[in-house]
C-alpha cells in the first residue's frame, strides 16, 4: 500500500501505530499531540510548537523522546524499515 507523502503527517502517523516509540510518545506529550500539525512540516516546527507548550527545550527524556519518535516516522515516511 503506497502512502501519499504530502497528506501523512507525524500526528496521523502518532494516532493510527502502535510502537514503543509513539506510545511513549502519547504518554509524555498528551497534552500536546492536538497542537500538531495536520499537515507535513519539518521537525524544527513541531519542536518549536512543543517548545511553547512543553519543557522540551530543558527535558533531555523529552528531546529523545521526539527525536525518536520523528526519526521512526520519516523513516516510515520514505518507505524504510527501522
Amino acid at each position: 500500500m503506497a502512502i501519499d507523502i504530502y497528506t501523512e503527517n507525524l500526528y496521523n502517523y502518532i494516532q493510527t501505530h502502535q510502537t514503543d516509540n509513539t506510545v511513549l510518545f502519547k504518554q509524555i506529550f498528551r497534552e500536546c499531540i492536538d497542537i500538531l500539525p495536520d499537515y507535513t512540516c519539518s521537525s524544527k516546527i513541531i519542536y518549536n510548537l512543543l517548545k511553547m507548550h512543553t519543557d522540551i527545550h530543558t527535558n533531555f527524556m523529552k528531546q529523545k523522546v521526539f527525536r525518536d519518535t520523528f526519526s521512526e516516522y520519516f523513516r516510515w515516511k520514505l518507505g524504510r524499515t527501522i
